[in-house]
């Protein structure tokens, strides 16, 4: 229930998210050290996630032990652009060097706007348009710009909530 999208300069997510049938807003990218941090699936497994890595960061030399997760595709970028894919329960991930990357239900429309040249942004943006689980706001980081922006919020969507 998200879209998250990296151009190969910005990594981009939209911020909805549910739990039963209450609309959240969260944040599903993350800057820790040096790395840009997206992540799709189960928030709960995300934020884990993003707090192991946090740990691991700020104590390279302590073994912290990896969360165990039940649904979670997240993607780490380091300076160097390279990329590491971690799914679920596995805290080795897959190296990458990918030009371009997306998850969650929006993740094909992303893929296909990216690929006619739009943005990681913009993708977000047009699968917001397209994909039911995919809205509220566009959160951005670049490794020029370590912290989130908000780049878009998303009108009209949800004529029922105030954000």
């Amino acid at each position: 229930m998200t879209t998250v999208a990296w151009d190969g300069t910005t990594l981009a997510a939209d911020t909805q998210a549910s739990a039963g049938g209450t609309l959240l807003v969260a944040n599903k990218i993350a800057s820790v050290g040096d790395s840009l941090v997206g992540f799709s699936g189960n928030l709960a497994d995300g934020n884990a996630f993003v707090e192991w890595l946090r740990a691991k960061y700020n104590s390279p030399t302590k073994q912290i032990p990896y969360p165990k997760m039940r649904n979670l595709r997240a993607l780490v970028i380091d300076k160097d652009r390279s990329l590491q894919l971690y799914q679920d329960e596995s805290e080795h991930p897959e190296n990458h060097n990918l030009r371009m990357w997306v998850a969650g239900t929006g993740g094909d429309y992303a893929l296909a706007a990216m690929k006619l040249g739009k943005s990681a942004t913009e993708a977000v943006q047009l699968a917001s348009e397209l994909d039911i689980d995919t809205g509220v706001a566009i959160q951005s980081l670049t490794f020029e710009r370590l912290t989130i922006e908000v780049t878009k919020i998303i009108p009209d969507k949800y004529p029922l909530y105030k954000f």
